[in-house]
């Protein structure tokens, strides 16, 4: 059975592969049996992915492979797959040995002394001066265990692989430390048939126990080889890991670093010089090698090592002396050189040579090295000397220029060559290492070439003075013959040129005329022998007029009629002003205008809910709308009815289109004397003109007072005198933004962070005008929330939750005279819609908006039916997943405000989406940016206590309270039929009623195993921590039952929630890195489940910054303690802090009762706190009322 595998991979993903999994970085594998097959994580520590292969049954043939990474979803073998084949392989030669049965026929004399042998070299394996808690040798002595097969399993890895080891000191107690460990044979989908079991004490095996199907119970004495391989495993991990030893790793790798320290001579670790070594390459590079020491230099032999070595404080050999060099080793110069030459090696540069010694420099990192070594030096190993590295003049070329053939001219010289950078170009010199301008031309003329050599025949001469000439003269030193300079100056020179343009009749005339020694000769035309040409500049001048005119001999003639002709020659003037000396254009000429500007300005008035806009140009209506009808044709020119063209490309044209696609105009509505749109649209409009620089704006005393109205930060609003003193003041400019949009006629999205008081803000919000009733719709687990918050704050007001069956509701709708709020959920709200229709509130308030994400479903249906003059969505997260939901609410909130959906996709949500298109995201947060106020707990820190407390309230179903009561009236009738020394003898077992009822509102599960009916508590819990996900935050969520953890988890899984726990079964070594975990940003967990006796103290769990508490802790102090995991120093954002209260339960009783009898909580609840006088008949019987 071989595995035929390593020519599917390339050698180079073969090599990453190895190097992984020597790494150990292949982790948790899990091989199935039938069929077979591996699954495992392989990468580097905190980016690894998963990898899963398919084997035929004998294990000889790969049938898929399959990982995760995104150089395998491209289809290729990766590294991640090669290294798990690695760890296979070696699996399948375990599995080829134990087909073979082990025997073993040792005389017993023999086997004692071997036995003997082998436990003196496992201590010889230990760590030095080290006291082990667990003796490793009296371990070994305890187990008759055949020494042949111990070293056949030692030696034989693939063997020894098959078991894998779980360590647990879970067992271990002060009085007697227990070790245990399990062995599996890799077999995941074996059960407990794949199990090896061992239990140590410290001095003996207490227990060895192979279930390991495969295990032929070899024909020798004593321990089988699976127990044999734990057995290995267990003290390897003992003498590595010294379990119970209160010395960590770190604090161990710490000791040893120390010890190394102690041998090296510390002023060794100062004044270390690194020196670069530079080398020219073909092509302009540099080949880079190093040499590093103090006084004397040594040459660094490999780069890799070089720089692992000094970034792990691990000695480097200098000459035959080892020293230890860090990084701050370095003098200043040498550090940046070392930061350079460490960054290049992470990023896996290729180090050249046999010995790996050095690296190529070229333009992509020239600049990067130039920053290392500037106002330091280099060695330039062309001429073995150390030169300065600075900035400066690059060395100029030097060439001459001399007659060639008669026929021509050459160029010949020295030009040294450059590399080119991004931010300069660099030369290597005799002298120095210089980074000089870009700028040098000679490079774009003749490349990086070193020797120049180039010639330009007699006829090229006019053109080569023009242009190649000036470069020359300024980017070297240039010699010219006496013989070439007259040559060149032979070769002429064109003095003037000029240019006259002029209408004659129908046709648009010029004459173009050139000057050579003051005489004028027209333009292209032959004759005039005497005068030597610069045919090269008459070419060009005549090649620009042919573009417009029909030329012949420099003069010039154009159809006047021909519009297209005509707008491309105005449009073409400036090049033909910058082409001709002189320009001279007739009065006749001037007529024919290209105009940029319409000279815009707009008129905003606002009435009867509507905003006018007045456009005005210097067109008339009709005019503008044909012209932007042409320009919306993308039609090359516009011609305006006095003959006079438009540019196309004009400002004012642009920011038209502008507006038409902002408000949805067409050309026909540019024809109209006045446009009309809604109301809502005001804001942005103004915004659109404004930062735009469209034109002159004249608003209207509506229209600035809206303006003025929403530039203040308060709008007039009355609260009531309880209220004005609670608010905070971003709670009250909330509650002033809510109420200015009302006045005028609009809704919003209230969208503040959860915990920052949005149901307080709209509360008062309803309590500054209670003329007619509002409604409030909500989740079912916040509508008792919800009417507690009006109680607490309004109590003035009356509110009305509606409940009972479909008819009591109806009847509870049919007359809301005295009702100031009403307070329903979406799902009652779906039911009870046809019995709304003969009401129009004030408000509509829905909470937690995002149910109506999706607009077809019947919720988001429903609360749009409802009349109500102002509508108002409160949610966290307004855009959980796409834009579309944006739109779903403010279809509630102004409907029609986006457009219909259709339009609003193809106007933002693709080009969003799809395209990233910023001008398109920038349009969208300017219209909806004054319907949508949203603080984050860091913008109102000076608002914020360091801690805020919200009490949740929630409801009971039908089957939860039924049980609940039966619960209450068995406790209370036994309580009535005690007096108080009675309810002393039986504290006990009231305790343990009161704990009943408490699981009860818990969640009924806890109690009754075969509960069927669903906990209220537990779903808002759900929701609320979905809610503080989905805000970005992290929870800690704390409750006295671990049961209750166990059916959250349960519920947490169920919606692909990560999360953590730790309980009293968690062993302290492991609760810490937990919290490692949870704390580090990147951790998938986003909850951790603590219970109250294993994580109220002692953690820092500062990753978190909201607190749920489950169940209350009627002990203020440990729920504070609780509450301090999150809420102490190092955490950097506000701690949000939620009560979860059953409503209308002895939850809600003792809850009222904390403050007023802190002592009779504490002791109902916590029976070592009990004395004498904690339970009192007529307390208990107030809770339980």
């Amino acid at each position: 059975m071989t595995l035929q595998w390593r020519k599917l991979f390339s050698n180079r993903i073969l090599d990453r592969g190895r190097d992984y999994w020597k790494k150990d970085w292949v982790y948790a594998p899990s091989y199935s049996e039938l069929p077979a097959g591996i699954h495992c994580r392989v990468g580097k520590p905190g980016q690894s992915y998963d990898v899963t292969i398919d084997f035929s049954d004998d294990w000889s043939e790969i049938k898929w492979m399959d990982c995760d990474c995104p150089y395998a979803a491209e289809g290729y073998n990766c590294k991640h797959e090669a290294a798990c084949l690695y760890a296979t392989e070696l699996f399948i030669e375990g599995i080829q040995a134990i087909q073979e049965p082990l025997t073993s026929e040792l005389p017993a004399s023999d086997r004692k002394k071997r036995q003997e042998e082998i436990i003196e070299k496992v201590y010889g394996l230990g760590r030095k001066y080290v006291n082990y808690i667990f003796d490793p040798g009296k371990i070994l002595a305890s187990v008759d265990f055949d020494p042949v097969l111990w070293e056949r399993i030692l030696d034989n890895p693939a063997l020894a692989n098959l078991v894998a080891v779980n360590l647990d000191d879970s067992q271990a107690n002060d009085k007697q430390p227990l070790l245990t460990a399990t062995g599996f044979s890799h077999f995941a989908n074996r059960g407990n048939r794949n199990k090896v079991n061992v239990k140590v004490g410290l001095k003996q095996v207490s227990e060895l126990k192979c279930n390991i199907a495969e295990c032929k119970q070899d024909e020798i004495t004593g321990p089988c080889r699976h127990e044999i391989a734990l057995l290995q495993k267990l003290v390897l991990m003992i003498m590595r890991e010294n379990p119970g030893e209160v010395t960590d790793y770190q604090a161990d790798r710490a000791l040893a670093r120390a010890e190394m320290l102690e041998e090296f001579d510390q002023d060794a670790l100062e004044g270390v010089k690194l020196l670069a070594q530079l080398e020219k390459e073909p092509g302009g590079s540099f080949l880079v090698k190093f040499k590093v020491g103090q006084k004397r230099l040594y040459v660094v032999k490999n780069i890799q090592n070089f720089v692992d070595d000094v970034l792990s404080w691990r000695p480097i050999s200098l000459g035959k002396e080892e020293v230890l060099v860090s990084p701050d080793s370095f003098d200043p110069a040498s550090q940046r050189l070392f930061s350079f030459l460490a960054t290049i090696a992470a990023d896996g540069a290729d180090i050249y040579g046999e010995s790996k010694r050095s690296i190529e420099i070229a333009s992509g990192r020239i600049d990067g090295f130039f920053a290392a070594v500037e106002g330091s030096e280099v060695e330039n190993l062309d001429n073995k000397q150390v030169v300065p590295a600075k900035r400066g003049e690059l060395e100029k070329a030097e060439l001459e220029i001399d007659v060639y053939g008669g026929r021509g001219i050459s160029i010949t010289g020295i030009c040294p060559p450059v590399l080119r950078g991004i931010r300069a170009s660099y030369q290597l010199t005799d002298e120095a290492f210089v980074a000089g301008k870009l700028g040098n031309m000679l490079y774009a003329l003749f490349g990086n070439k070193e020797n120049i050599d180039v010639s330009f025949d007699i006829n090229q001469l006019s053109q080569f003075k023009a242009t190649v000439l000036p470069l020359l003269k300024k980017y070297s030193n240039l010699t010219i013959s006496p013989a070439a300079q007259q040559l060149l100056e032979e070769a002429g020179g064109l003095e003037n040129s000029q240019l006259r343009l002029d209408v004659e009749g129908d046709e648009v005339v010029g004459q173009a005329r050139v000057f050579y020694q003051g005489k004028a000769v027209r333009l292209g035309a032959s004759g005039e022998r005497a005068i030597k040409r610069d045919w090269y500049k008459e070419e060009k001048l005549a090649a620009l007029l042919e573009k417009f005119f029909d030329l012949e001999d420099g003069d010039c003639r154009l159809d006047k009629g021909d519009d297209e002709a005509v707008y491309q020659l105005l449009e073409g003037m400036p090049k033909l002003f910058a082409a001709f000396d002189e320009v001279e254009v007739t009065p006749a000429f001037k007529k024919l205008k290209l105009k940029d500007r319409l000279n815009l300005a707009f008129g905003l008035s606002l009435s009867d809910g509507l905003l006018r806009l007045d456009l005005k140009s210097e067109l008339t209506p009709e005019e503008l709308a044909e012209v932007f009808s042409q320009y919306k044709d993308r039609k090359k020119y516009i011609r305006l009815k006095n003959g006079s063209f438009l540019n196309p490309a004009s400002q004012d044209l642009g920011k038209l289109a502008l507006l038409a696609k902002n408000l949805d105009l067409t050309a026909k509505d540019f024809g109209k004397e006045q446009l009309e749109m809604p109301a809502y649209r005001a804001l942005y409009v103004d915004q659109l003109l404004k930062e735009q620089e469209m034109g002159e704006i004249e608003r209207d005393d509506h229209f600035q007072q809206l303006l003025a109205d929403f530039d203040q930060k308060e709008a007039p609003l009355k609260l009531p005198t309880g209220l004005e003193k609670i608010l905070r003041p971003y709670q009250k400019t909330g509650t002033a933004w809510m109420n200015r949009l009302a006045q005028h006629g609009f809704g919003g999205i209230l969208a503040d962070e959860m915990g920052l008081g949005k149901t307080l803000q709209v509360i008062s919000l309803l309590a500054s005008q209670k003329d007619q009733p509002s409604l409030i719709v909500a989740p079912a687990s916040l509508v008792l929330n919800w009417e507690a918050e009006f109680k607490k704050f309004a109590p003035e007001m009356k509110t009305l939750v509606l409940s009972g069956s479909k008819k009591e509701r109806s009847g509870q709708l049919a007359d809301l005279t005295e009702i100031d709020v009403v307070i329903t959920s979406y799902d009652l709200l779906k039911r009870d819609i046809a019995n709304y229709e003969p009401h129009t509130f004030a408000y509509e308030v829905i909470d937690e908006a995002q149910m109506i994400k999706n607009p077809r479903t019947a919720a988001a249906k429903a609360v749009s039916v409802v009349k109500a003059k102002h509508r108002f969505a409160l949610t966290g997260t307004p855009i959980e997943n796409r834009l579309s939901e944006l739109w779903s609410i403010f279809n509630f909130v102004m409907p029609g405000f986006l457009k219909s959906y259709r339009e609003f996709k193809k106007d933002f949500e693709s080009p969003i989406v799809k395209e990233d298109d910023q001008d398109c995201l920038n349009r969208l947060n300017q219209m909806v940016g004054p319907f949508i106020l949203r603080r984050l707990k860091r913008d109102v820190l000076k608002d914020l206590p360091d801690k805020l407390e919200e009490v949740r309230y929630v409801g009971m179903g039908k089957e939860q309270r039924k049980l609940y009561d039966a619960e209450i009236a068995r406790l209370k009738n036994k309580v009535m039929a005690e007096d108080d020394e009675g309810i002393k003898r039986e504290q006990i077992e009231i305790l343990a009623a009161l704990t009943r009822i408490r699981e009860i509102c818990c969640d009924p599960g806890l109690l009754y195993e075969d509960y069927k009916g669903e906990s209220e508590k537990r779903l808002a819990c759900v929701d609320l921590i979905k809610s503080a996900i989905d805000g970005g935050h992290k929870v800690l969520l704390f409750s006295q039952f671990t049961s209750m953890l166990d059916l959250l988890e349960e519920s947490l899984k169920a919606e692909e929630i990560g999360f953590l726990r730790i309980d009293g079964q968690t062993p302290k070594a492991r609760r810490l890195t937990l919290v490692n975990v949870f704390n580090h940003k990147d951790s998938p967990a986003k909850v951790f489940l603590i219970s109250l006796k294993a994580g109220g103290t002692g953690l820092n769990l500062t990753g978190a910054d909201t607190v749920i508490h489950y169940d209350p802790w009627w002990n203020v102090a440990a729920q504070n303690q609780a509450t301090d995991r999150a809420h102490r120093i190092g955490q950097e954002k506000k701690v949000t802090v939620y009560k979860l209260i059953a409503k209308d339960t002895v939850e809600e009783a003792i809850l009222d009762l904390q403050e007023a009898k802190r002592q009779l909580a504490q002791g109902i609840l916590t029976a070592e706190s009990v004395s004498s006088a904690s339970l009192q008949k007529e307390d208990l019987l107030k809770i339980l009322d």
